[in-house]
């Protein structure tokens, strides 16, 4: 297009200037009505390298702070990895799933912490001031009597029955009776003595060894057996309670949160170990009560009788001794008499055979009761050791002793672990059940901790978020405390500085003063004022201060932004000035602003009702300006620091 005079310059001028301006408002209604709503509704996941993200419906309202409440979720699965030094950005909520509920005791704990607020007036100046050059005891089983034992007693009862008075069958009395040798009667007197006096020694003994008789040995023998079964039952749920334990302690070992809640079922069976532990019974306390009652009543008779027998056994065995000697003594009178009788008569014979028969009777008896007395010693030794054995086995079995103590407190923590089991079972149960509300139920083996962005406004904010583990196991391999997750939320202040270019409407004109052919195409020049720089689009140099609205997710949010732009002009286009734009900014990625909005600016024009074509006064030396602020659409694309 050719300009022919001063007047045709300022019209095409002005028709440039009016379409440019129609230009940049219609890029502003682009952007606003175009980028805004489609980028408000973009949902999209974003990710670390040790995490995964996910993200949920959040509110309508596109005029909300801080990511409109909606809710970020950053998840870390625990199965069989650990996490620490993560940092995301916030608003986060932070989700730890597949936990081992039944194994580990998590505890969560958060810090927060605010960094002082960055002086934005100076960060702002400073980029747009034209002067600057820019992370038990089992219980012991009791003895019973031995086959060897039962003998003796057997033994015992038959020899009693046996030491009958035998009485002296060819005894000689005064009447008809036979007639007898000298020699024989005196041998038939020294047996008689012998005889009474053994007679009179085993009938010591009899009386001595009736204290334990056979009903006491029966009632021995008859507890002993019950006893043997309280303790069986006793060795049996210890042994119950003990296969309990070694079974929790595989399934905590071999268990994790995919796994859990069959084998929480497998172990809640009746027919498991565990169970059967849980469930294992301990001898009733009021049968151990009466048994030992009964014990320490035996114990009392057993204890005088061993006393009695103690203090005569020595006397008793002394009489049977001295008896056997003169038995053996008069045997050897029977021997001699037919040595002393030369014609023995008939009634001699029969008187010295039927003495030797009673004496060889007498001693056997003797020997016998002898064997009683040994016997009856042993038995009541026996007695009173059985006895004991079975009070030691009942002290065992007693509520208060070590054995019962070790059994309840294994049982106890069977009975605890069976209660986190059915804890665990019940809460799956309830979030899984169709129709289940997830926010009453939420899923046992996941944690969510929040990590919101509401804090003071020009502040960042840093929530340091860590997850321990303390290692249950009932046994001493259990591991010391961990911690399994350690993630910080850092929310970044509201307010953002960029800096970059700005476009305004508001045009950048340069006067001077200078000949003008007048008319044109003549030799004729007359000193005019004119532009020797005229732009109606140009960029200037702005820094932003946004303060934060909206942001939806990781890759745009929603601005208001105030913005100081350094105008550099020379002298003759009305000097350097600060200029200011305000409107709505779309942030991409968090760093890249677009700002469309109301820009202020300085106008300038030719005073004193000059115009460019103007022929200059004679007086005027200088091009005479006026600069005022002027409203115009502006555009900005800013940077924030890398």
């Amino acid at each position: 297009m050719q300009v022919r005079d001063s007047k045709d310059f300022l019209r095409v001028q002005k028709e440039q200037r009016g379409g440019l301006q129609r230009r940049m408002l219609f890029l502003a209604a682009v952007v606003s009505l175009t980028l805004f709503p489609g980028f408000l509704a973009a949902q999209t996941n974003s990710g670390t390298s040790n995490s995964q993200t996910s993200k949920k419906a959040g509110s309508k309202n596109p005029l909300c702070v801080h990511k409109c409440s909606s809710t970020q979720e950053a998840v870390y699965d625990l199965k069989n990895e650990t996490y620490t030094g993560e940092t995301v950005r916030g608003p986060k909520t932070i989700v730890a799933k597949n936990l081992n509920i039944l194994r580990y005791n998590y505890t969560a704990s958060s810090k927060v912490t605010f960094s002082q607020p960055p002086d934005l007036w100076s960060k702002l100046t400073g980029l747009a001031s034209p002067q600057s050059e820019q992370g038990g005891t089992v219980p012991q089983k009791t003895a019973t009597p031995t086959a060897a034992e039962k003998a003796l007693t057997q033994k015992a009862t038959a020899a009693k029955a046996a030491n009958v008075k035998p009485g002296v069958g060819a005894k000689v009395v005064a009447g008809n009776q036979p007639k007898y040798s000298a020699a024989v009667l005196t041998m038939n007197d020294k047996i008689q003595k012998a005889v009474d006096e053994a007679q009179q020694a085993i009938d010591q003994v009899n009386a001595e060894t009736d204290g334990f008789d056979q009903p006491l040995h029966d009632e021995l023998t008859a507890v002993a057996v019950a006893v043997k079964a309280q303790v069986v039952k006793a060795n049996t749920a210890t042994d119950n309670v003990a296969a309990g334990g070694q079974e929790l302690l595989s399934f905590l070992k071999a268990v994790d949160a995919s796994s859990t809640y069959d084998g929480i079922t497998k172990e809640l069976s009746s027919d498991s170990k565990f169970m059967k532990g849980v469930n294992a019974e301990w001898p009733a306390s009021s049968d151990i009560v009466n048994l030992k009652q009964a014990a320490d009543l035996r114990k009392t008779r057993l204890a005088s009788i061993q006393t009695d027998l103690s203090s005569k056994q020595a006397s008793l065995t002394a009489s049977l001794m001295t008896a056997e000697r003169d038995l053996y003594a008069a045997r050897e009178a029977v021997n001699e008499v037919p040595l002393q009788v030369a014609n023995p008569t008939k009634d001699d014979q029969d008187l010295i055979d039927a003495d030797g028969k009673l004496v060889a009777k007498m001693l056997g008896l003797v020997g016998t009761s002898n064997e009683q007395l040994k016997g009856y010693g042993n038995l009541v030794s026996w007695g009173v050791s059985v006895n004991d054995g079975l009070e030691t086995a009942l002290s065992s079995l007693d509520t208060t002793g070590s054995g019962y103590k070790a059994f309840q407190q294994a049982q106890a923590s069977l009975s605890d672990w069976q209660q986190q089991m059915l804890k665990v079972k019940s809460a799956w149960d309830l979030h899984s059940a169709p129709g289940a509300d997830q926010s009453l139920h939420p899923d046992p083996f996941v944690m969510r901790f929040s990590g919101n962005c509401d804090y003071a406004f020009s502040t960042t904010k840093q929530t340091a978020i860590t997850l321990t583990a303390v290692d249950q196991l009932p046994d001493k391999s259990a591991a010391a405390p961990a911690t399994v997750l350690s993630v910080t939320i850092e929310c970044a202040s509201p307010f953002t500085v960029s800096a970059g270019v700005a476009f305004t409407s508001i045009p950048s004109r340069e006067y001077a003063i200078q000949p003008v052919a007048t008319p044109p195409n003549s030799t004729t020049t007359t000193n005019q004022f004119v532009f020797t720089a005229n732009s109606n689009f140009h960029p200037v140099v702005i820094g932003m201060v946004s303060a934060r609205l909206c942001e939806p997710n990781e890759k745009v949010s929603y601005h208001l932004s105030f913005g100081m732009a350094g105008n550099f002009n020379s002298q003759n286009a009305g000097g350097s000035s600060a200029e200011f734009l305000i409107g709505p900014s779309l942030a991409l990625f968090r760093t890249m602003f677009i700002t469309p909005g109301l820009y202020i600016g300085k106008k300038t024009v030719l005073a004193d009702g000059f115009s460019v074509g103007s022929p200059v006064p004679p007086n005027v030396t200088t091009v005479p300006l006026q600069s005022s602020y002027k409203p115009a659409f502006g555009l900005a694309i800013t940077f924030t620091k890398p």
